[in-house]
């Protein structure tokens, strides 16, 4: 149960994402200068959040750490674009490395 919430709410931040990535393009935000990141930097990380919630339900560990890793670069390159998302794939990534443990003792028993 708690799985397919971490799973949401990840796809809710790589989505989130890829609107903060082509938002950026533009000037919405006239006071921030983000339109001199290249367009295909700007959609790196929405692209290893969708990775990562791939691999949360196989190896969700890695996919956790992909989460995060998507969340830090987003913050880094977008800054106040990829805030919303960022904190969606923290969530989802930190819990998916923590609640590994739960998952496979409720499966071994």
């Amino acid at each position: 149960m708690k799985q397919k919430r971490m799973f949401k709410l990840a796809l809710a931040g790589c989505v989130l994402g890829i609107v903060a990535a082509v938002l950026s393009r533009f000037s919405v935000v006239p006071l921030i200068q983000v339109r001199d990141i290249s367009f295909l930097t700007a959609f790196i990380f929405p692209i290893v959040a969708i990775v990562g919630c791939y691999l949360m339900k196989a190896r969700p560990i890695v996919g956790g750490f992909s989460l995060l890793v998507s969340a830090a670069g987003g913050i880094i390159f977008l800054s106040i674009f990829y805030i919303i998302p960022a904190a969606f794939l923290v969530i989802s990534g930190f819990f998916s490395i923590l609640l590994k443990e739960e998952t496979q003792l409720v499966a071994n028993k």
